[in-house]
């Protein structure tokens, strides 16, 4: 009798859970704001997680890509020998429909005070960002595209906020695309501006 009684137990968890899981996919699918846009279309992509934990970010594209976006936004700090980076990294889900990395590269990289930064190539300089925005149609990561300030383009970080729980602020930058890695000349163009509230990135 008692296995038969542990048995019962385990079998209606199991089916609580189960129930507890079509009710959160029914959410999912009222709140889902659609996908990724295309040059003409301004929806707001995928959605934006309501954890403030997770930070948050809202932009607007122009250009190539037309469109607005939602997400969550974080910050990290990595040490590789001589060089260490500092980025922001931001992103929607469900679907994701976009990415976005300012990320700092030097010797002394480290969490940057208020302040006016320039985004562009980055090159072992602690006082500059290199953006690099991926447009992705409904989580279609195979046909992905990616835009980056490195080799042309560029604009304006501004850190309004910064301490170890909390990094804010706003950016303004242009970025291109390239058909071929070796191209001199830029096969599409896009401007970024947006707000962030980015918190530390959360280990596994």
């Amino acid at each position: 009798m008692r296995k038969k009684s542990h048995l019962f137990i385990y079998l209606f968890a199991a089916l609580a859970i189960g129930l507890s899981g079509c009710g959160d996919d029914g959410d999912s699918t009222n709140n889902d704001n659609g996908g990724s846009s295309a040059s003409n279309n301004s929806g707001n992509g995928g959605d934006r997680p309501s954890d403030s934990s997770m930070g948050s970010v809202t932009l607007n594209l122009s250009g190539e890509v037309s469109a607005s976006r939602a997400g969550f936004a974080d910050f990290s700090e990595m040490d590789f020998g001589p060089t260490q980076t500092w980025e922001l990294s931001m992103n929607d889900i469900s679907p994701q429909t976009f990415s976005l990395t300012l990320m700092a590269i030097s010797d002394t990289a480290t969490r940057p005070s208020p302040g006016e930064y320039i985004i562009g190539a980055a090159s072992n300089d602690p006082g500059q960002f290199q953006a690099v925005y991926t447009h992705i149609e409904d989580g279609d990561f195979v046909n992905a595209v990616e835009y980056t300030s490195q080799r042309s383009g560029g604009g304006v970080l501004k850190i309004e906020t910064s301490t170890d729980a909390k990094v804010s602020g706003t950016f303004e930058f242009t970025a291109d695309r390239y058909a071929e890695p070796m191209d001199a000349t830029p096969a599409g163009t896009i401007q970024v501006t947006g707000s962030f509230e980015a918190t530390p990135r959360q280990s596994l």
